[in-house]
Formats: structure tokens, sequence, C-alpha cells
């Protein structure tokens, strides 16, 4: 509660201000839904742009999908918003902390939706690697992207400290963590091995053997870093429950080898994921040993792409030798080691006071 007072008339009047209202669990895990929604409406228009050999109208089943999901945001955090304002908060605190973004995400998302119906009449639709770099797209990507970590950063606001708060409140920001994940690889599908499995394809008829194999290479660790940047936040916020990681690899190993029918690569995310999930179980890292979060960004990646190696070995064959497809790994792993270096300074700093009272970092 707040008094002020009017400076003309001298009188005094009261004013109620709220906070920030705080959201549910419930809430959280209705958001993910619709995130989910959203995601699978966006991966299936991905699918499409690579299957259909000719795209020729913007109204589309897949887009019906992504749109419709775009609807039932719009009413979602618009009700929220409304109902939040009828109990007294102001319009620029009427949605939940950790959805602000989320809410303009939609906003961004739908006007990018309308550009994006204009872009096409007026240049025709997209084709396979255009579809990642269409401008119109690229905003959709980035409202997108503002939707999805809704839970996120709810539970990030919410649930502080490394405690143990299991499944039913931690699992919308492990999914969302997921699809969040799903959502830069498949914006960036055309450097990610799950879709391009440069290593097994005969490269004499793909071009250059020596730019094939870089273009392999370069996707690999461009994605390690993607992947790790994810892993490494959530590690180090909190203490995740068992089986975390094994449904964040899950997840994105089905949705990102689906787009180009690869889904034989799923059984090695899964595996990735549970040596991950033991892996945290043993080493436990954590800021205050910032080795063991070293360990962990490097053998991450390296059993991931091993594993990926291994199931494209057994299923159609892989023609690099061991020195490239093992050091590709293994470059991977080490590129990540230098990420974690952002996550965690080599040394903890702290103030000392010099003699004049100041004070040195």
């Amino acid at each position: 509660m707040e008094i002020t007072e009017n400076a003309l008339s001298g009188k005094k009047s009261i004013a109620l201000s709220k906070t920030q209202p705080m959201a549910s669990t419930g809430y959280d895990y209705f958001a993910l839904f619709l995130s989910l929604w959203f995601i699978s409406g966006g991966s299936v228009d991905s699918w499409a742009h690579r299957h259909v050999a000719r795209l020729e109208t913007f109204f589309t089943p897949w887009h019906a999908v992504l749109y419709s999901s775009l609807l039932a945001l719009l009413c979602f955090y618009g009700g929220t918003m409304i109902f939040y304002r009828s109990k007294g908060y102001a319009w620029s605190q009427a949605a939940p902390q950790g959805y602000v973004l989320s809410c303009l995400g939609v906003g961004i998302f739908f006007v990018s939706g309308v550009c994006d119906f204009i872009w096409h009449s007026l240049f025709g639709i997209e084709q396979n690697f255009e579809t990642q770099l269409s401008p119109t797209h690229l905003f959709l990507a980035f409202g997108g992207a503002f939707i999805i970590t809704g839970p996120l950063r709810s539970a990030w606001l919410r649930f502080r400290g490394r405690k143990p708060y299991g499944w039913k409140k931690l699992l919308p920001m492990v999914i969302c963590a997921a699809g969040l994940l799903v959502h830069l690889g498949g914006l960036s599908q055309f450097a990610h091995p799950f879709v391009d499995t440069y290593a097994a394809k005969n490269q004499a008829i793909l071009g250059s053997i020596d730019v094939v194999q870089h273009l392999g290479v370069t996707g690999m660790i461009f994605q390690a870093l993607l992947l790790m940047g994810i892993l490494l936040i959530v590690v180090r916020r909190w203490q995740l429950p068992f089986g975390a990681l094994t449904l964040i690899f899950t997840i994105d190993a089905c949705a990102i080898s689906f787009l180009n029918d690869h889904l034989f690569l799923v059984p090695g995310g899964l595996a990735t994921g549970l040596f991950a999930d033991l892996l945290v179980l043993w080493l436990k890292p954590s800021i205050k040993e910032p080795w063991t979060v070293r360990i962990f960004a490097f053998i991450v990646p390296v059993v991931w792409y091993i594993f990926y190696y291994a199931s494209l070995t057994v299923v159609v064959g892989v023609v690099w030798s061991i020195h490239l497809w093992l050091g590709s790994a293994v470059i991977a792993g080490m590129a990540c080691v230098l990420l974690s270096y952002v996550h965690i300074q080599p040394m903890q700093f702290t103030e000392v006071v010099d003699k004049e009272g100041g004070t040195i970092r």
C-alpha cells in the first residue's frame, strides 16, 4: 500500500500497488503444453519444407498446426493479463514472473507471421535451405524462443538453490530446456549431424571430399556448443532429478532426426542422456569445484558423438576414417570445455579493501 499526496489540493489518497504475480506449478504445466503444441507445429512445417517437392501456398496443414498454437497462446497469455489486471495489477505487472518475454514473444510471432504471409506473396515459398535463412522465419524463430522458455524462466525465479525439488516441480523446466534445444537445432539444421549424415554418405557424389568433411565437423562443433550451452545452465542452477538429461537428449534426438528420417539415431541419444545422468550423479558438478564442470563439459559431447557414429556404423556405415570421426568428437568436447569457462570463471575473485578504503576485485 502506498500513500500519496495531491500537490494542488493537499489531500492524501491511498493507492494500491502490487508486485508481479508468481506462476503456479499448474500454470507452468499448461504453458508447457501450449509450448509443445507450438514446437510440434514448427517441426512438422520444417519437415514439410524438406519433403514436399514444391510448397506453393501459405495455407498448409503444417501452418495450421503452428498458427493454431499461436492463437491458443494468444488467448492464454492475453486472458492471464486481463485476469490479473482485474485484480488490481498494472498492465506492466499483469504477466506472471518469467512469462513477460513469452507474452512479448507471442506479439513478435504474430507480427512476423503477417510479414511472412506478405513475404511469401511477394517472393514465393522457401525451399530446403532457404527456409532457415528467410528473414521473416528468423523473426518467427526469435519470437518462438521467447514463447517456449516461459516455464524455464519461471522455474529459475521460483526454485533457487541446489535442492532436490523433484520431478513435479522441475519437469516443465526440463522439457522446456529440451524444447529450446529442438528449436535451436531446427533453426540450424543446415549444420546438424542428425539431419545431414555426411560421415555416412558417399562423398564422391557430394562434391569435394574436403568440403564435405569440413561441413560435417564444423556442424558437430556448433551443435555441441548449443547443447552444452543449455545443459551447463540447468546443471549449474539445479540439482536435477535422475533421468532429466536422458529426457532432454531423447526429445532432442527424436525431434531433430525426424526432420530427415534418421530416427535410427534416437537410441544413441537416449544412451547419451543416461550416461550424462550417471555422470552428474558421480561428479556432482558445481561452481565450488569447477574441475567437475570442465570434465562434464568435455565428456558428454564426446560420448554423444561416439554413440552417434556407432549408430551410423550399425545402420548405414561410416566412410570417414577413425582419425576423422574420433577426432571430430574430441574437438567438440574441447570446444565445450572452453565454453564452460564462460559459465564458471577459472578462479573466484573476492573483494579486498586497500589502504585508501577502496576495493579491488
